[in-house]
């Protein structure tokens, strides 16, 4: 979440480990050490999807054999793709091959690190968080913002002039003030660097140009008619009724614009009416 908070210490993190051995060094190390301040631990992909079901999370960093399973990881990278989770995933595993390698990064995840690489491993981790985050907070998920610009008109019909913040392809809060917004996601300790935030706009169609909305061409809040007396049908028995219906769905609705004399985008015929409703 671009803006105000930052920090990674405000990130949530989700360790799948089942070497309670290692993952006591992990988890430690993440909190006392790097400052991170939420840390979930699970055992086992059972677990995990669990969590996954109930809670979201800024990182996930996973294992790939978990107990006797040795692709366990991988369900876990299956499910949180299949579920559409825009969470950051790094895959660290001492069971580290160039297959699982490039399946992990055809599966979704952001990195790939090996418990047996030289160096210390827990400051790479560190690093790569922070790069995925800064990343994230720089230009978003495009998973998310291609589902808010697949679903706009519908937001702003359940969210006009709020601010909404959005992770797993879901709106997880919204707000007509940013700050409330951030505050509340705090309040419900939700994750606050990755889900992106947008203002729902509701844009003044009335206040346009003519000549820029008949280019838009028709849409919900835009309707075109040949002439005041034909409906676009040319029924000759419902010659009026076009216009009313059009004129009634908009008083009836958030309102849009008629424009008589204009037939879908081509240009202007004769004169032009148009009848418009504020607010």
């Amino acid at each position: 979440m671009a803006g105000e908070m930052t920090n990674q210490t405000n990130a949530r993190v989700l360790v799948v480990e089942d070497n309670l051995s290692y993952s006591d060094l992990l988890c430690n190390a993440l909190q006392n050490k790097y400052g991170y301040q939420d840390v979930s631990l699970v055992e086992n992909e059972r677990q995990a999807l669990e969590k996954l079901d109930t809670e979201y999370f800024d990182i996930i960093i996973a294992d790939m054999r978990l107990g006797e399973n040795a692709r366990g990881g991988f369900s876990v990278l299956k499910e949180v793709k299949n579920r559409n989770i825009t969470s950051v995933l790094i895959v660290l595993t001492a069971n580290d091959n160039w297959q699982d390698c490039r399946e992990s990064f055809r599966g979704g995840a952001r990195d790939y690190l090996s418990k047996n690489m030289r160096g210390n491993v827990f400051a790479i981790l560190h690093r790569s968080i922070l790069d995925a985050l800064e990343y994230v907070q720089k230009y978003g998920s495009r998973s998310d913002e291609l589902w808010v610009w697949a679903n706009h008109e519908r937001l702003l019909h359940e969210y006009p002039n709020q601010y909404i913040a959005v992770m797993n392809n879901t709106v997880i809060e919204s707000n007509a003030s940013q700050e409330a917004l951030l505050a509340r996601i705090h309040e419900r300790n939700l994750p606050l660097l990755v889900p992106i935030v947008r203002y729902m706009d509701m844009e003044d169609i009335h206040k346009l140009p003519v000549e820029e909305i008949i280019e838009r061409s028709e849409s919900e809040r835009v309707e075109c008619k040949r002439t005041f007396q034909e409906s676009d049908a040319g029924d000759e028995g419902k010659k009026p009724h076009g216009v009313l219906r059009t004129i009634a769905a908009f008083l009836n609705s958030r309102g849009g614009v008629l424009l008589i004399g204009v037939e879908n985008i081509m240009p202007l015929r004769g004169n032009w009416w148009h009848h418009q409703r504020q607010g």
